[in-house]
């Protein structure tokens, strides 16, 4: 009598052992430091638009906050888990390490362009947490491994079109609620985005050099497209 196959998890390694470890002591820290302290944490550490230049540190400070309900903590874990080995394995330590350089420099780039063109309004919630991390790693793994599935509330979806759509549902929340939180999450969307398509190297002079290579052709093509065509009414 043929059995059906077990679904099979296999353990994390030890560095993303590690992490997941760090990321749930660093939660309860700060869960026992807001609810049984009663510190407001946020106040310091979260990236509030109003407070940008009176506490420029928490351009940066937001990725360590980790306020969140256990249940959206435990996905975030689970998003690291199932993502972050596809990163470490393609681009090494090494790449990790560039990749959350560029997260880092690409967020904050948008959210002040944001908040100064007042694209995100003074009133819109502080932006805090690492979701902004865990866009770039789906998309990475969506571009990846584009025909791999991904299992959302047990639906099977190809993994292209988790990375793909979740870059369109990070644009639609960003002009429905036009918060920084969306914003953020769109910085971590492009930043994926150019990472894997740049091979784990992101180089603005060759991006650059590469945007005006191809507006050129663009211009080129232009002019020479009706070049060599017979015209239908001359005889």
């Amino acid at each position: 009598m043929s059995q059906l196959p077990a679904f099979r998890f296999d353990p994390p390694t030890p560095f993303v052992k590690s992490i997941l470890i760090g990321g749930t002591v660093l939660y309860i820290i700060q869960q026992i430091v807001m609810q049984w302290m009663g510190i407001p944490l946020g106040t310091f550490i979260a990236w509030d638009p109003s407070n940008t230049f009176s506490m420029p540190w928490t351009v940066l400070s937001h990725f360590f906050f980790l306020y969140n309900s256990p249940i959206g903590f435990l996905f975030e874990m689970v998003a690291i888990y199932f993502f972050l080995p596809v990163v470490v394995q393609s681009y090494g330590r090494k790449g990790l390490n560039r990749l959350l350089l560029w997260i880092a420099i690409i967020t904050t780039t948008v959210g002040l362009i944001g908040i100064i063109t007042h694209a995100i309004p003074s009133t819109s919630t502080p932006a805090y947490g690492i979701r902004p991390l865990i866009t770039a790693m789906i998309v990475i793994f969506g571009l990846k491994n584009p025909y791999a599935t991904i299992y959302l509330l047990f639906f099977p979806i190809q993994a292209s079109w988790v990375a793909w759509g979740s870059g369109i549902l990070g644009l639609l929340n960003f002009f429905a609620g036009r918060s920084l939180e969306s914003l953020l999450v769109l910085g971590g969307w492009l930043t994926g985005y150019l990472f894997v398509t740049n091979n784990g190297q992101i180089n603005p002079k060759q991006l650059w050099v590469n945007f005006k290579h191809q507006q050129r052709r663009r211009r080129l093509h232009s002019v020479d497209g009706g070049k060599g065509k017979k015209d239908p009414y001359i005889h």
